[in-house]
């Protein structure tokens, strides 16, 4: 991680300094290196990927048939421009992506959390719900009982009496 930084605040500091556009002409000319080309085009384009994704530069043209190398030509982005006048590291960045990041994981923590307590608080008032009705229903057979076992006495006197005619 630290060589990728280190790599990418040098482009950057060569994008602000040279007339040179592509990733592999920032970073060594196109010089031999005791990598293979698929090792080194993997290493341009990580970096490719990094300066447009962390927005410090901004794509002239190029990662297609426009240009001979198929590489990206840049050009520096206004936030590109601010980390260098202001000599800064890449790491910076890197670490306030680190932070929000852990932020939003926190967030989402409490979010599920907080989702889990709303669920058990409806869970909750359903029961509260269900034995009030329960308790109504008990209440109004405790309040007239009287009158109910009046009817279902009067029922069976008048069904006993019919059954005699």
């Amino acid at each position: 991680m630290n060589d990728k930084i280190a790599l990418i605040d040098t482009v950057l500091n060569r994008l602000f300094t040279s007339d040179c556009k592509t990733i592999p002409e920032l970073i060594d000319g196109f010089q031999n290196f005791p990598l293979s080309k698929s090792e080194k085009d993997l290493k341009y384009r990580i970096i490719e990927n990094e300066l447009i994704n962390l927005n410090l530069a901004e794509k002239v043209r190029g990662g297609d048939n426009s240009t001979i190398s198929g590489y990206i030509e840049f050009k520096l982005s206004p936030q590109g421009m601010e980390l260098i006048e202001s000599q800064r590291s890449v790491q910076e960045l890197y670490d306030k992506i680190e932070k929000e990041s852990q932020l939003n994981l926190k967030i989402k923590e409490y979010s599920l959390e907080k989702l889990k307590y709303e669920k058990a608080i409806r869970e909750q008032e359903q029961k509260i719900r269900d034995l009030t009705k329960q308790l109504n229903i008990m209440s109004l057979i405790q309040k007239y009982w009287w009158f109910l076992t009046s009817i279902l006495g009067l029922g069976y006197l008048i069904a006993k009496f019919l059954d005699r005619n």
